[in-house]
């Protein structure tokens, strides 16, 4: 009998498991870089006792949005900045934060309305930044990276692809408000521009274990910067009522010049206290170096042309408006101010009302044209 060999052929499979990474994210077009966005009042911020001004209060508040982004880099809303594969569509984010280790960024200063305010080197003073247009205590900054989901589109070219383009991303606020610290007495502090925040992109290979100390990489974000302004501490007097809407009518260019509609603000004064007022308009009259008139304002909706605001004391006589001076400067100390007699016996303190008329009225030597007609001026006050 033949001897049969059997021969055990044992076969081992090799199983080969390899991790497909997903590529990091790409910027293009340079990315987000440049800046600073620069945002803040303009002007002199006036700051009264708490008892006029609760902490929290807001000073002053301007949005720059994602349309202001991209032409500060020179860029379009259409501009693609980062690419990333369409399987990290759930892992890209808009980044937005604090830096810890930046000036004043260490700890909150105090919490209003459940908004966290944070120091500036003017101890009456603080700030809050919020992404968006709008103030909101879900989209405000803090000192820890905060990110949120971000819009894309897919590549026309590559649909394994999605592209971030400027329109994806939300834009800044920034609001200064008073903080809780006493104003004990009259003082002007003036307040350096130091970039504060930061607005930019998270994704995989890009800020996706980014810190909160520092600032993000290069090419991926645009700091913040509080523009420089002046903080002026009234403590001997306060606004204690404001009318702070006056509703002007609506009109035909027939009806200009406009019957004068009345307002009036109330201030509250220590006894004797020297103070004048004086009403501060905003850009365009900056811009035109016009103290006559109050120009309509395009940021408040206003389309109407032809036209200006006019403010009259009650007995009918023009009040000039502020020359606002140089941006960043302080209000020229020659101006239109109108001092206002507080007793100098009697009680502590003393209220005193004063009373206005607006009224529309022709401007520029153009047709008159409809639309809105809205604008906007600061009360101030002045202890010189």
């Amino acid at each position: 009998m033949g001897l049969k060999r059997i021969f055990l052929l044992i076969g081992i499979t090799l199983l080969f498991f390899t991790g497909l990474a997903n590529a990091a994210c790409v910027r293009m077009n340079g990315g987000i870089s440049g800046g600073p966005i620069i945002l803040g009042s303009k002007v002199d911020l006036y700051i009264y006792g708490l008892e006029f001004q609760p902490a929290g209060t807001q000073l002053y508040i301007e949005s720059f949005s994602n349309a202001n982004m991209a032409s500060l880099m020179g860029k379009t809303l259409e501009t693609v900045v980062f690419q990333c594969d369409i399987t990290d569509a759930d892992n890209i984010f808009e980044m937005y934060y604090l830096p810890s280790g930046a000036i004043d960024n260490g700890n909150y200063l105090f919490i209003a309305n459940g908004i966290k305010y944070w120091a500036v080197r003017a101890p009456e003073l603080s700030f809050q930044m919020f992404l968006g247009m709008n103030k909101s205590v879900d989209n405000q900054y803090d000192n820890r990276v905060s990110r949120r989901k971000i819009g894309y589109e897919v590549d026309p070219v590559n649909s394994n692809k999605i592209n971030i383009k400027m329109k994806h991303f939300s834009g800044v606020t920034l609001e200064q408000a008073r903080s809780t610290a006493a104003a004990n007495s009259n003082s002007y502090t003036s307040i350096a521009g130091f970039d504060r925040g930061a607005i930019g992109f998270s994704g995989p290979g890009i800020n996706a274990a980014q810190g909160n100390a520092g600032f993000p990489s290069a090419g991926s974000y645009l700091p913040i910067r509080m523009r420089p302004v002046g903080a002026r501490v009234v403590s001997t007097c306060g606004l204690s009522a404001v009318q702070s809407t006056v509703n002007l009518g609506r009109h035909s260019a027939a009806d200009i010049p406009s019957i004068p509609v009345p307002f009036s603000f109330t201030l509250k004064c220590q006894r004797g206290a020297r103070i004048s007022y004086g009403f501060a308009p905003g850009e365009e009259n900056r811009v035109k170096n016009e103290t006559n008139y109050l120009l309509l304002d395009p940021n408040l909706g206003s389309t109407a042309t032809g036209i200006a605001i006019e403010i009259l004391t009650s007995s009918g006589v023009r009040n000039n408006l502020l020359n606002l001076g140089v941006v960043g400067g302080q209000i020229p100390a020659t101006n239109n101010w109108t001092r206002v007699p507080i007793p100098t016996t009697g009680a502590a303190t003393h209220e005193v009302q004063l009373n206005f008329l607006a009224r529309f009225v022709p401007y520029g030597g153009v047709p008159i044209t409809p639309g809105r007609a809205n604008s906007k001026m600061t009360i101030m006050l002045n202890t010189n």
